[in-house]
């Protein structure tokens, strides 16, 4: 998953559901740790 495509995404549209998409993305690729 292209994270850094996901948060322009998130930063065009505004869409919650991408915000949640992305943390989850960052959950994954920190090995479930919680990261800004």
């Amino acid at each position: 998953m292209d994270t850094q495509r996901l948060w322009e995404c998130f930063c065009l549209t505004g869409e919650p559901l991408v915000y949640l998409l992305y943390q989850a993305a960052l959950d994954q690729e920190s090995g479930g740790g919680i990261s800004a």
